[in-house]
């Protein structure tokens, strides 16, 4: 069991790296973990509204490669800049809480694919530049 200090109340999204599986919105990561594995779990602060939950860029599920994100609420827009392999396929996962459905998607000059499964869109597509500014409107 894995309690947030100090951050009572507060729900989280934990997204793990190797299996794809998604835990959230909670309040403690608990999970049995077995003998002789390993999980990566991308955790953050559910904050109501869509958000980049993880990546495949890094087993940090975005540290090193999430340059910017920035959601506009009056657009209904998130959008960022990462930085990418050029030439790699890439796949973020965003959370989509209820209340939210996408309506275009573009990253770095391309149409993504996009898939929806549940409360999370994974985003696929190769860059053709090392940085690639993208969004999503909902």
């Amino acid at each position: 069991k894995l309690d947030w200090p100090g951050k009572t109340g507060e729900e989280y999204l934990a997204y793990e790296f190797w299996s794809g599986t998604f835990l959230g919105p909670m309040k403690q990561l608990d999970v049995e973990l077995p003998a002789m594995s390993c999980r990566v779990y991308a955790v953050r602060r559910a904050v109501g509204r869509p958000q980049v939950l993880s990546t495949d860029r890094h087993v940090t599920g975005g540290a090193v490669d999430i340059l910017a994100e920035k959601w506009d609420p009056a657009a209904r827009r998130l959008s960022g800049r990462s930085r990418l392999v050029r030439g790699w396929p890439h796949r973020m996962v965003l959370h989509v809480p209820n209340g939210f459905e996408a309506r275009g998607v573009s990253a770095g000059g391309v149409k993504p694919e996009s898939e929806a499964k549940g409360e999370l869109l994974i985003l696929r597509f190769t860059p053709t530049a090392d940085e690639v500014d993208w969004s999503v409107s909902f």
